[in-house]
C-alpha cells in the first residue's frame, strides 16, 4: 500500500485567488466565493407595533442589520424576495414577543410564502399567568424560486390590542450552500 502526503500553505485557483489557506497549525480558511450563504438578511422593527386581537398581522420590519443582495423590502412590503438566479433551499428564523398577555391566551407566529400561510411554520405559545410577555419563535427550511417572497406574521388572542415588542422581534434568512 502506497500513501502520499501533500503539504501546502495555500490552494489557489487558476487565476491566483486563494481558495484554502492554512496557518500551519491546523487552522484553515476557506475563501471560495461559491461557498457563501447568500442572499442573507436580518430585519427588525424600529419600534413597537400594535397587534389587533385575533387578526393575522404582517410584522413591520422596517430596519435592516444586513441585506447582502438588497432582497429585503424594509420600506413598503416588509418581505424578502428571492433575487433572479438565486433560487434554492433557504433557512428562515424569526421571533417576536407580545407583552401583557392574560392567563390562557395564546400568541401565534407564521411565515407566509407568496401570500399564503405555511402551516409547517406555525408557532404557538400559551400564557401561564396574566401580565407575562409571550414569544413565538420559528425556524424553517424550504425550497424557493426566483421571485418568491416570504413574510412574517403575528396574532394573539388577548381580546384587546397588544404591543409586539421591537427589542425582541426579528426575521432573518439565508440561502443554504450545498443543498
Amino acid at each position: 500500500i502506497m500513501s502520499s502526503i501533500l503539504k501546502v500553505d495555500q490552494l489557489q485557483d487558476s487565476g491566483g485567488n486563494a481558495l484554502i489557506t492554512s496557518d500551519g497549525s491546523g487552522n484553515l480558511t476557506v475563501n471560495a466565493a461559491g461557498l457563501k450563504n447568500t442572499p442573507a438578511f436580518y430585519a427588525y422593527p424600529s419600534g413597537d407595533q400594535t397587534i389587533t386581537s385575533g387578526t393575522w398581522t404582517k410584522i413591520t420590519l422596517n430596519t435592516e442589520l444586513y441585506d447582502t443582495d438588497n432582497a429585503f423590502d424594509s420600506t413598503t412590503n416588509y418581505r424578502f424576495t428571492v433575487p433572479t438566479g438565486k433560487g434554492g433551499k433557504y433557512f428562515f428564523s424569526s421571533n417576536f414577543i407580545i407583552d401583557n398577555m392574560a392567563d390562557g391566551n395564546v400568541v401565534d407566529g407564521r411565515i407566509y410564502i407568496n401570500g399564503s400561510a405555511i402551516n409547517r411554520t406555525y408557532s404557538r405559545s400559551m400564557v401561564s399567568s396574566t401580565g407575562n410577555a409571550v414569544f413565538a419563535p420559528i425556524n424553517y427550511v424550504t425550497d424557493l424560486n426566483a421571485g418568491d417572497y416570504v413574510e412574517h406574521y403575528a396574532r394573539h388572542t388577548r381580546g384587546a390590542n397588544r404591543d409586539l415588542l421591537a427589542g425582541y422581534t426579528y426575521f432573518a434568512g439565508y440561502r443554504l450552500i450545498g443543498a
